[in-house]
């Protein structure tokens, strides 16, 4: 005699009683503008980035609907140098700014927006270097701006970008 198929839903013992199946991960809503707590992996500087690169991220705290965690903590994913120039003389500050972030999740890509991990730019000190010219020449000129360095760890935060239904683990 055949063995019945097991369909999943339930299995059939010997004695004639159901157990439930293992039950399936629950979806959830993501909603658009929800906040992500982020960690910026990749250590980042308008001295040493380029435009286009790529820095990792990961989630630093997870992410619950209803109960359920629908963004684990760990979750990684990647934000690009949108613009980066470096502190020059005459006092420039040095500019970085990182956006287009997004996580990926048994791989769905969940995009991220209002991307901020702290100052944006380094010191600038264009009103010391013009001080400086106006009171002892050239030399003043040779005033540079500060960098901005974002180490590995720098916390980050965002919002995603829509709605997004997840697979959430209880």
């Amino acid at each position: 005699m055949q063995p019945i198929p097991q369909t999943g839903v339930e299995a059939a013992t010997d004695s004639g009683d159901a157990t439930p199946a293992a039950p399936l991960a629950a979806e959830r809503k993501l909603a658009a503008l929800t906040p992500v707590e982020l960690e910026i992996v990749t250590a980042a500087s308008s001295k040493t980035s380029h435009q286009g690169e790529q820095i990792r991220i990961r989630v630093a705290a997870s992410v619950s609907v209803d109960g359920m965690v629908v963004l684990p903590a760990g979750t990684e994913g990647f934000a690009e140098v949108i613009q980066v120039s470096h502190g020059a003389f005459g006092g420039k500050a040095g500019e970085l700014v990182l956006g287009a972030p997004y996580v990926m999740l048994d791989g769905q890509k969940i995009g991220l927006k209002r991307f901020g991990y702290g100052p944006s730019s380094g010191r600038d000190r264009f009103g010391q270097a013009m001080v400086a010219t106006a009171v002892i020449g050239v030399a003043g000129m040779f005033i540079g701006g500060g960098n901005i360095d974002i180490a590995s760890g720098t916390r980050a935060n965002a919002v995603v970008t829509t709605d997004t239904i997840i697979h959430a683990q209880p």
